[in-house]
Formats: C-alpha cells, structure tokens, sequence
C-alpha cells in the first residue's frame, strides 16, 4: 500500500508504466532512478545545484530543468552547502551536524511550481516528490488550487525540525492546513517530525472514510488519545487499545 524510497513514502497503487513523477530537488537523481526501475512512467527532474544538474543531464535519460523552484519566476539566489543535499534558498546556518553550511552561493533561475506543471502539459501529476531544502513552504503556499487538484499525491521532506535551522515549525503547519483544506489527507511517517510527510489527494483517489481514518491514525495518531483511552475503566480501555490497533493495521 504505501512504499518508502530515499526516505519519501508514497502511496503505491497508482503508480505504473503510465505515471507522471515530477521530482523537485532531484540531487544526484537517486529517487526518480530507483521509482523509474519499479514502476516505469515518465520522470520530470528539478535541481536548482548547477553542477548536479549538469550531471543528471549526463548521467540520466530523464529530462532536467537547472532551476530552484520558489514563489516568483527570475534570478535567484542558490545557497550551495557543503554537504550538497542540504543546499538551498533559505540562508544556511553557521554549524550544522550535516555540515549542511555554506561552500558558495550563485545565481540560478527561479521557476514557479505552477510554471513547471504547465510546460509539462500533463492533465496530471501523479506523484510529486519535494526536498527543497526549506523552499517547501514557499512553494506549497504559492501552488495554486488548479495546480494542486492536477496532483494525486505529494512526498515532503520539510525541514522545520531545528536541526535545520530554518525555524520553519509555524510555516510547515499553514502549510499542511492548506492542503488539507484542498482535500488532501496528510500523513507523516516520521513520527511527527515532518520530515517525510505524504498528501493524498482524497478526491482524485476516491479514498473512503474508513481508510482515512485508519491511516491518519496509523500514522498521526494524536498524544491526547492515549491519555483519554487510558482514563476509561480497565476493560473498556483494553476493547478500545483494540479497535484502535485493527483500525491502523
């Protein structure tokens, strides 16, 4: 049902041959390499790191805009780290456990999500992958509605944890509000930290109730909950602990 691939977890079943997988951030192109060789379809890379870019266009068949997708169209500023997968946008910190800090910064084109999936000329996008170093939020609160109900589902790795040091804590959850108020169901498989969060498109999936309501619980299940079932009578705490386990098996 769900699968993780470079810590990005997905829904799997409908992912196929005739897929459309737009990968923001695409690195060395670990990710879309590895989707490409289980499920087929046609990949779309974004890597605003010049020299990565250069070297995907070398080293893959897929085709590769050198851009950092963010909120406007032009000249921007790209933060190169010396740990390149932590390049990005957003000013990087003086120390960092990932030695994500700054080697060089450069000027690189700008493009808006919304541009992108507008070039591509796809009716849809069934799976967007993001690690954007931060941009994450930019990008989703600028994503218009038309965009976002053209996407089955959208793989985030945000970067609000402050072992980032982009304090982005109150942006990711208005972030997250956004799409759930576009429909989407969001489930973090890292335990709250935000750091690989999927979207769902409920209405393009046709995603019952009961299989929301599961998988939030699955994934997301909220701390009050265990102080409330602990707070019932022995028996009836053990009946719900449960329902609770079959819920999100």
């Amino acid at each position: 049902m769900f699968r993780t691939i470079r810590s990005h977890t997905f829904y799997e079943p409908p992912l196929g041959k005739d897929s459309v997988v737009l990968d923001l951030g695409a690195n060395r192109g670990a990710f879309a390499k590895q989707m490409s060789a289980r499920y087929g379809g046609t990949y779309y890379l974004a890597e605003a790191n010049p020299f990565l870019a250069e070297s995907l266009r070398e080293e893959t068949s897929f085709p590769v805009w050198h851009c950092a997708v963010a909120a406007t169209e032009g000249p921007i500023t790209f933060n190169i780290a010396e740990n390149d997968e932590g390049s990005s946008l957003l000013p990087l910190p003086n120390q960092s456990v990932y030695n994500c800090v700054l080697r060089q910064s450069v000027q690189v084109p700008g493009r808006r999500l919304d541009s992108l999936i507008t070039e591509l000329g796809s009716p849809k996008i069934d799976l967007l992958k993001m690690d954007i170093e931060g941009a994450e939020v930019m990008v989703l609160g600028s994503l218009s509605t038309a965009a976002l109900q053209s996407i089955g589902q959208i793989t985030v790795e945000f970067h609000s944890d402050p072992v980032f040091g982009f304090d982005l804590q109150r942006g990711v959850e208005q972030a997250i509000r956004r799409l759930r108020r576009h429909g989407f169901l969001c489930l973090d498989f890292s335990a709250n930290s935000r750091q690989d969060v999927l979207f769902l498109n409920r209405v393009m999936y046709r995603i019952p109730a009961i299989n929301s309501l599961r998988w939030t619980l699955g994934t997301n299940r909220p701390p009050w909950l265990a102080k409330v079932v602990n707070s019932f009578p022995p028996q009836l705490t053990n009946t719900v602990r449960r329902l609770l386990d079959w819920l999100t098996t």
